[in-house]
């Protein structure tokens, strides 16, 4: 059988999927069903949900043509995207706040948010305007936080991919608010 495999990447995880192409008529029926099954089961997994039903189009290489799509309302782009998966290293900071393992590091519009992983519960924040500097490189994130902040001053350096990507909505964030502070002071 001839096949084609197709790359599936998320954030932190990566799968192949292989699909194969069938000559036989009656073959390529049974598996046409089997693979609606299969991404019924996928959608399922990747987005916790049934898929409930999908639009003819998204499903005419599965043979099925009375399922639906529905829109996720909670969609957002590539350049909107505020939260990170990050893993603490190992700093004076970071042990005197306990901190280890991985968590969740949102970029808010005001401020960092440091979240449990699974409960999604704030720990720390670091506001913008208390951070004395931050950086990256392919692998980490990094900032110095300032005395004034709840965890008190301290570098605090996370493990991830991402580093581009949280510095770039840090500096937009930033740059919001410098330009509102400069709005203000010319009214």
């Amino acid at each position: 059988p001839q096949g084609q495999t197709f790359l599936l990447q998320g954030a932190e995880s990566r799968w192949s999927l292989c699909i194969r192409a069938f000559r036989s008529p009656s073959r390529r029926k049974a598996h046409k069903l089997l693979a609606a099954d299969w991404v019924a089961k996928l959608c399922e997994a990747a987005f916790l949900t049934n898929p409930g039903k999908m639009t003819p189009s998204a499903t005419e290489s599965v043979g099925q043509r009375d399922l639906e799509m529905a829109t996720n309302s909670i969609y957002c782009s590539r350049e909107e995207v505020n939260e990170f998966w990050v893993t603490v290293q190992k700093t004076e900071a970071a042990e005197r706040c306990k901190l280890q393992g991985r968590y969740v590091l949102k970029a808010s519009r005001n401020e960092l948010i440091l979240k449990e992983a699974l409960s999604g519960v704030a720990l720390y924040t670091w506001p913008y305007r208390l951070l004395r500097r931050y950086g990256r490189d392919k692998v980490m994130f990094s900032f110095e936080a300032g005395r004034r902040c709840e965890s008190g001053p301290g570098n605090f350096t996370f493990e991830t991919k991402q580093g581009n990507e949280i510095c770039h909505v840090v500096e937009t964030a930033i740059q919001a608010q410098k330009a509102q502070v400069e709005e203000h002071r010319q009214s």
